[in-house]
């Protein structure tokens, strides 16, 4: 389908038209159509056969964005027109030239549906600009100019309409995407009159964060901070708040004109009672932070799982609920970094008197907080006892709740412990099988440190000892034999067929890749590279991005941008299913023979030279790749063959796939499908670098005509969420 078939057919495609003029009978002569958008008359423009019929078999999301850019081509002369008109409805503020305000609810209305019905600037309309280019390692990067000369010149924005909603009082309604006179002000370096107290403040100008500066080299694709104060340096203002408080509003829209003259600044001067009414769509009630829903959401996806039999892993919401009603759990262990190993004489009494407490709760150390080269003789006992407590109250059917703060960080060393002394694996009861028992499990979430492992693997041959041995009574485990109990264990390792596994080593991550839904799994090169992974997950297909697991080699495949180093051995060679970036990119679907080593895995899809440096797009992966493709890159979180995405780390690309996959298949924004994919891989700080993210942003109005999400807000709130964790 053309282009021009595509609009022709859906004739009301973005609040617009198109007509054929069919006026020349002379096939010679080239027709032209008129695309009208917006409904307006002025925004009207005609264009060639040749400029909408060049797009022939690609998706409908490559068609709107070849009308989008269309769109854009008249929507600066629409809107120049609409201000204008505008403007000359509103009333100024006395002694203002360019301080208007926003008098009716009708005005406002009309503002709005304006503001709302604006096109989404396209990614390469807007970077490197959004980088900031504000000294020479971003500008040489990013521009791509090694020659140093004019690089210090200021540089010029977008030539878009962005609008900011600032709230000059705490309020309880505000426009979605509202912000503060603190969020977008910058302090100038303060003077003080000598006795310790601020003589007065000044603002920099808005436009300073778009300045160059000789005195920074920092180089950062991820200057989510930045974005508000970017946006700010090209915006109009609203300035309101839900008390109607004028000497406020004007006093802020002055400084706000002050700061950046050339931009216009409105004032809301309507009661709340009518602006609320007036647009309630627009209007919102105070958001919850971006940190808070992410502890709701992640308390709900960590709630209470039963991983062992009578032993249940949940959080502190969890604990919470349970406090304050009836409940069946004899003992409860709170996981957490302040607890120390329950006293020997304590544990004596209540293996002593197992069954006559009504419940038992008991604090036990977390994750993280064992090292296995300073624990003592006492821990160490400790520990063993603890298991052995845990081990007598199953037995007798009653139930464990073990609990931590997030639900799975803080107790999975216990857990692996708890199924250690358990053999849940019906083998061996190493340390490995274990592992990979508990994690093939749908409602197991694990997450070990690199010294966990490391102390597990040493307490292995204890545990295994107090398995055969120490069970079968009550009584405290209080002498260790060591000569004993390695060869005990020596004999019980010689009496198993040995495993070999290709991806524990304990002086590197053991983590497995996050499981982000029921069939998509999000994780590094490494885990791509491992057989033992692959199986585990009985992954079908691998999506890798920017990095090939490193078995590809072995397989005899060649692609085609691949030199031939061995012209005398026959090679299949892979051709591109889709080159994009201007040919600089490519993606490969290569079928796998079978391999025994993984015999479930059948498909690689391998995207060539898409680096994850800010400057490489995977928009058209997204947009313009064949329907087929898209279909593949960009998995349904619950189809039944399982996928994993990686790129080299697990932190950007990948995880852009992934978020696209969560708003294109479960209707999320880009704010739920961003804060879904963080708590599904909580462990790992994902984040897209910026253009990659704004790709997704974009992305989410290409696929729903519309954005639920105001791309400078966003940004701000991800700043600070990740601050929380990068202390």
């Amino acid at each position: 389908m053309s282009l021009l078939e595509y609009l022709v057919e859906d004739r009301n495609y973005s609040s617009g038209s198109v007509t054929l003029d069919s006026s020349s009978k002379d096939r010679r002569t080239p027709r032209t159509y008129e695309l009208t958008l917006g409904g307006s008359s002025q925004s009207s423009r005609s264009y060639s056969h040749g400029q909408l019929s060049d797009c022939v078999d690609i998706g409908p999301l490559a068609l709107k964005d070849k009308v989008a850019t269309l769109r854009c081509e008249t929507h600066y002369a629409c809107r120049d027109s609409w201000v204008e008109r505008f403007h000359r409805r509103l009333q100024k503020a006395e002694g203002e030239d360019s301080i208007y305000l926003i008098s009716t609810s009708k005005q406002l209305d009309d503002f709005l549906d304006f503001y709302y019905s604006l096109p989404v600037p396209k990614p390469d309309e807007v970077f490197p600009f959004l980088h900031g280019l504000t000294n020479f390692v971003q500008r040489r990067f990013f521009l791509e100019d090694e020659d140093s000369k004019g690089l210090s010149a200021n540089m010029t924005s977008p030539n878009h309409f962005y609008t900011m909603f600032v709230c000059t009082k705490d309020s309880q309604k505000v426009f979605p995407n509202s912000c503060s006179l603190d969020d977008i002000l910058t302090p100038m370096p303060v003077e003080f009159d000598g006795q310790d107290h601020v003589e007065y403040i000044e603002y920099e100008p808005l436009d300073h964060v778009c300045r160059f500066s000789s005195s920074s080299s920092l180089f950062d694709n991820r200057n989510f901070a930045s974005q508000q104060k970017i946006a700010a340096s090209m915006s109009n203002f609203v300035v309101f708040n839900d008390s109607a408080d004028f000497s406020v509003n004007l006093n802020a829209a002055k400084t706000l004109k002050k700061l950046s003259p050339d931009k216009s600044v409105y004032i809301v001067d309507i009661p709340l009672s009518d602006w609320v009414d007036s647009k309630s769509s627009h209007i919102i009630e105070k958001p919850v932070g971006l940190f808070v829903q992410e502890q709701s959401l992640l308390r709900q996806i960590s709630s209470m799982k039963n991983p062992m039999k009578n032993i249940y892993s949940g959080n502190t919401l969890d604990y919470q609920i349970l406090s304050d009603k009836p409940h069946t759990f004899y003992l409860i262990i709170n996981a957490h970094d302040k607890a120390q190993f329950p006293d020997l004489s304590v544990l004596e009494k209540l293996m002593a008197n197992n069954g006559h407490f009504k419940h038992i709760y008991l604090e036990f150390p977390c994750s993280g907080m064992f090292d296995s080269s300073s624990i003592t003789f006492d821990q160490t006992l400790s520990f063993l006892n603890f298991l052995k407590l845990i081990y007598l109250c199953v037995s007798q059917d009653r139930k464990v709740l073990i609990f931590s703060q997030d639900g799975f960080t803080g107790q999975s060393l216990l857990l692996l412990a708890i199924g250690c002394l358990f053999k849940v694996d019906n083998g061996s009861g190493s340390l490995e099988e274990i592992i990979l028992k508990l994690m093939s499990q749908n409602s197991s979430k694990f997450h070990f440190f690199k010294k966990d492992l490391v102390f597990l693997k040493k307490l292995e041959r204890f545990i295994a000892w107090v398995k055969e041995y120490k069970l079968r009574d009550t009584c405290l485990i209080s002498e260790l034999n060591y000569e004993s109990i390695n060869s005990f264990y020596s004999k019980q390792v010689a009496s198993f067929p040995q495993q070999t596994y290709d991806w524990f080593n304990f002086d590197s991550d053991n983590n497995f890749p996050s499981k982000i839904s029921e069939s998509i799994y999000v994780g590094s090169v490494s885990h791509a590279s491992s057989f033992t992974v692959i199986n585990n997950c009985e992954l079908r297909t691998i999506i890798s991005i920017g990095e090939k697991p490193l078995w590809l080699e072995e397989l005899g495949i060649r692609l085609e941008h691949e030199p031939d180093f061995s012209p005398t051995t026959k090679s299949r060679v892979v051709k591109p299913a889709f080159v994009f970036n201007n040919g600089k990119s490519i993606l490969y679907v290569i079928s796998l023979p079978f391999m025994p080593q993984c015999p479930r895995l059948s498909e690689v899809i391998f995207v060539y030279n898409l680096k994850d440096d800010g400057k490489d797009s995977m928009l058209p992966l997204l947009l313009s790749a064949p329907q087929f493709l898209q279909d593949k890159i960009i998995p349904h979180p619950t189809y039944s063959g399982r996928t994993m995405i990686h790129c080299q780390f697990g932190v950007s690309r990948s995880v852009s796939l992934a978020i696209a996959s969560f708003i294109k298949h479960k209707n999320l924004d880009l704010r739920g499908a961003y804060l879904l994919l963080r708590v599904t891989r909580y462990n790992v700080i994902a984040q897209p670098n910026l253009r990659l993210f704004y790709e997704l942003f974009y992305y989410e109005y290409m696929l729903r005509r519309k954005t639920r999400s105001c791309w400078w807000s966003l940004c701000r709130e991800i700043a600070q969420l990740n601050s929380k964790y990068l202390l």
